[in-house]
């Protein structure tokens, strides 16, 4: 699972002792209107 380690294009490169859980984005209220808005007064070219 670890074969990467061997690979010579990550010698020096240590592996995060911990892990970073990341979620997905989410959008709530006032966000996705002002996604909306910046979308629709994108100026065009």
């Amino acid at each position: 699972m670890r074969d990467y380690l061997q690979d010579p294009r990550f010698e020096g490169i240590k592996p995060f002792e911990n892990i970073v859980w990341l979620s997905s984005p989410t959008m709530h209220g006032e966000e996705q209107k002002w996604i909306n808005d910046a979308f629709e007064t994108l100026v065009k070219f």
